[in-house]
């Protein structure tokens, strides 16, 4: 079982901000001990089981601070979602998909 897990968010707006509020209670409600941190505070993955990025969209990819914090990641197990203005099943939306997954 998924015991401890890290959620990094980077929010303009507060929209990523919440969603990610909303996964970790999401998780910590199925007895996940969860670690939300603010891309700012630039978190250190730590005895984590898995690392959780959320970004908002800028020019058609992750904002800067997510994909250098992205860049920064090895050696583990890593999701990511993402805010954007414009619909989930967009080609816009499935171009920054591609672009992040390739981080």
């Amino acid at each position: 079982m998924i015991e401890k897990g890290l959620i990094v968010y980077s929010s303009r707006t507060g929209n990523t901000r919440k969603i990610a509020e909303g996964i970790a209670r999401g998780f910590t409600g199925q007895g996940v001990q969860v670690r939300l941190v603010a891309i700012e505070e630039k978190p250190v993955p730590g005895d984590d089981e898995w690392t959780l990025v959320g970004f908002w969209a800028d020019r058609g990819d992750a904002d800067e601070k997510a994909r250098e914090y992205l860049k920064s990641l090895r050696n583990r197990y890593v999701g990511v979602f993402g805010t954007l203005g414009a619909y989930p099943d967009s080609d816009h939306a499935r171009e920054i998909a591609k672009k992040v997954e390739e981080l």
